[in-house]
């Protein structure tokens, strides 16, 4: 069998197939229309023929990828799983391309959406409504008595008990992207120092082709220093852990093998299989509140996700994020913003879209069935279906 993968850029916006999604009207979108557009994560000229042997008569499959600065919106289907004797290929899936803001729902593993009937129910009625994407929290482990600050309450505490259940959130994802078609799945984020990158990215990539491509990798460095010693990981660490896993996820997506060497990770050529169907890989975007947080984003995120509650802190972390792109002779447009907020009307979502966030994210409504399904369709009659 003979594949070819051919990526090009087009040569003005006008003729990019994810810019002709968003062109169209807005009332195909609202009716759920799907919106085809195939494009990788990544601007460039690049072209690749690759020979395989097959079991079977001599195939010749050719795939055409166009190429877009943005990276919030267009997936490429997968270049990997090719290998001898091996024929299957992986389709890109067809997405549902949204113009303007796209919407997010937190918490979505936590409590009672940690098991099956309540998850069922939430991510399908996420996807009913129109919401983009669902993100799942994570704590391996919750030390009972913690002393650590919590950063996001004024209160310092979880807002919850510290018995909550808080399923494994890429197991959590996983059930929802069996039980959903378009609704694409996010970490929320996920403690990338306290997990060995070779499962990482076995876990992620695994997900990613059973979901068809819709799964967003949220990290980040952590804040509990007794979750950390639980794990005999130096919470002093978790920083350099963090930025020297994100290489090495990036480094085992690739196409070809390669060595490794880092302070704390290093291994020879490995096979990591399957690949991302999301090519380069899994958009990873970084969490945090901080200034440390945008500078980390800059240097290696696809996305940033700024755990702030006002569009003013917004501002000016997002202020801390340009200049560090500029340090690095970044385009800041490349990261894809998200932002949270609980109470979200036509007014705010404006606010958040002037200032380029691309993505807001809401906590449920409700955490029982009825209240769920009541308040995220109040949410999508009142604001995405006006928008």
């Amino acid at each position: 069998m003979q594949v070819s993968t051919t990526i090009r850029r087009p040569p003005d916006s006008t003729t990019n197939a994810c810019t002709e999604a968003r062109s169209r009207p807005l009332a195909l979108a609202k009716r759920g229309r799907s919106q085809r557009a195939w494009a990788s994560r990544r601007s460039g000229v690049a072209s690749r023929r690759r020979k395989v042997a097959g079991t079977g008569p001599s195939t010749s499959i050719t795939r055409v990828i166009l190429t877009s600065p943005i990276v919030q919106d267009c997936i490429a289907p997968t270049d990997s799983g090719f290998r001898a004797g091996f024929s299957s290929l992986v389709p890109a899936r067809v997405l549902d391309y949204r113009a303007g803001m796209k919407f997010g729902l937190m918490y979505a593993n936590a409590g009672p959406f940690g098991y099956p009937d309540n998850l069922k129910h939430l991510a399908r009625t996420a996807e009913e409504v129109g919401l983009e994407s669902i993100w799942a929290v994570e704590h391996v482990v919750i030390p009972v008595g913690y002393r650590s600050v919590y950063p996001y309450s004024p209160s310092g505490r979880i807002p919850s008990p510290e018995n909550l259940p808080l399923p494994d959130p890429l197991l959590a994802l996983t059930f929802a992207a069996a039980v959903t078609t378009k609704l694409r799945l996010a970490t929320g984020i996920l403690l990338l120092p306290q997990r060995h990158p070779i499962y990482v990215a076995k876990e992620v990539a695994t997900l990613d082709v059973l979901s068809a491509g819709r799964l967003i990798l949220g990290i980040g460095v952590g804040w509990l220093r007794e979750e950390f010693e639980a794990l005999g990981i130096p919470f002093e660490d978790r920083a350099a852990r963090t930025a020297e896993a994100v290489r090495a996820l990036r480094s085992l997506w690739k196409e070809t093998p390669e060595p490794f060497a880092g302070k704390f990770f290093r291994w020879p050529p490995l096979e990591s299989n399957p690949k991302p169907v999301q090519r380069p890989g899994v958009p990873i975007v970084v969490g945090g509140h901080t200034r440390l947080a945008a500078r980390r984003a800059a240097r290696y995120g696809d996305g940033f996700f700024p755990g702030v509650d006002t569009p003013e802190k917004l501002r000016d972390v997002l202020a801390i994020l340009g200049e560090e792109c500029a340090r690095l002779g970044r385009n800041p447009r490349e990261i894809e913003i998200t932002a949270g907020r609980a109470a979200l009307d036509l007014d705010s979502v404006r606010r958040y879209e002037d200032l380029g966030v691309a993505r807001l994210t809401l906590p449920p409504p409700a955490f029982d069935p009825d209240g769920l399904h009541a308040g995220l369709h109040e949410f999508g009659d009142r604001v995405i279906a006006r928008l």
